[in-house]
């Protein structure tokens, strides 16, 4: 039974091998990429990151990896690829952003009602208190965010990385 078996896995880790080889070539180039996240023209955005997730096309669904990196109080950013170069890989990128830093997610909050009711149901003043407390550190952080949601999504904002990459990357949002 196990001689029957053997050539089929051999032909499994062959595969898989050859995937992951294709997978690992790096065909494209990384250039130094930074700038800056303004909310209506002239708020710095802080503390938020900022996703490049390179565009794909019918013939290149992956054209190299994603970049990030956290803004600073000023809004400013450099990006660091994911294979860890300084950048972002030429071509269009997806732009999107995500919160950090931040403890605040629906989840989070419908736990601390959940936490809430069970202290009202039981009585127990002290678990309703440090939960009524919980709350207003989630709300506070949630007012916060000074980036509309709409950003969040990878879909709105596109990016183009030239050949030479830049310095003066702008990325504006608007709140309304």
């Amino acid at each position: 039974m196990q001689s029957k078996q053997f050539p089929n896995r051999l032909l499994l880790v062959l595969g898989c091998a050859l995937l992951f080889a294709g997978c690992s070539s790096e065909d494209y180039t990384v250039v130094p990429v930074s700038g800056r996240v303004v909310l209506d023209g002239e708020t710095p955005v802080a503390d938020v990151k900022i996703v490049f997730m390179p565009k794909g096309s019918e013939d290149d669904l992956a054209p190299g990896p994603f970049s990030t990196a956290i803004t600073d109080a000023n809004g400013e950013f450099v990006l660091k690829c994911r294979d860890g170069k300084d950048g972002a890989i030429i071509g269009v990128h997806r732009v999107s952003f995500e919160r950090t830093g931040s403890d605040f997610s629906e989840e989070a909050m419908e736990e601390v009602y959940a936490m809430i009711d069970e202290a009202r149901s039981s009585g127990d003043q002290e678990a309703l208190d440090a939960a009524n407390a919980r709350l207003q550190q989630l709300e506070k952080r949630r007012d916060e965010t000074v980036i509309p949601q709409k950003y969040f999504d990878s879909r709105l904002i596109e990016f183009e990385v030239g050949e030479d990459g830049t310095s003066d990357a702008t990325i504006e949002l608007n709140s309304d």
